[in-house]
């Protein structure tokens, strides 16, 4: 007789039986899991991703900064990822929407976004984030990028 010709009962015993002798899972691993499914945005547009080339940053000839550019429909974030903060812009900015950073350890941090459309991050430490904006017609969040520490 093969696996293949078991009752379905009976491999789901099998299976349950074969896990109950294995070790406990790792301290962490539960976390991580959750985490990764934090990654997923099940109700919210994926924003697609362009990364322009390194710019200066205003204050400095030698400072730098990477640039991210999510696009959904006609809305448009861009992202300036600078040592300890990242600087937003939203466009075209209504003033009407909600905008977070979201870590991958399913924190939540509401952005005050001004008049232009324009918002700050401060982020000393290096972390997975993704922006969230959610207004009455739709609701996205960007791919997740990696922040730059304060120390860098």
């Amino acid at each position: 007789m093969s696996d293949s010709d078991l009752p379905e009962d009976l491999l789901v015993n099998l299976l349950r039986s074969t896990i109950e002798q294995t070790d406990p899972l790792p301290d962490g691993l539960r976390d991580a899991a959750t985490n990764i499914l934090h990654w997923r945005a099940d109700d919210a547009d994926l924003a697609t991703m362009g990364v322009i080339e390194p710019v200066a940053v205003r204050g400095g000839a030698s400072a730098s900064a990477e640039v991210l550019v999510f696009q959904v429909g006609e809305l448009e974030i861009e992202i300036a990822l600078g040592n300890g903060y990242l600087d937003g812009s939203i466009d075209p900015w209504s003033g009407d929407a909600d905008v977070s950073v979201e870590t991958a350890a399913g924190e939540s941090t509401a952005l005050s976004v001004d008049e232009y459309g324009d918002f700050r991050f401060e982020s000393p430490s290096r972390r997975n984030v993704r922006i969230r904006v959610v207004s009455a017609e739709q609701q996205f969040r960007s791919e997740w990028f990696l922040t730059r520490s304060g120390s860098s």
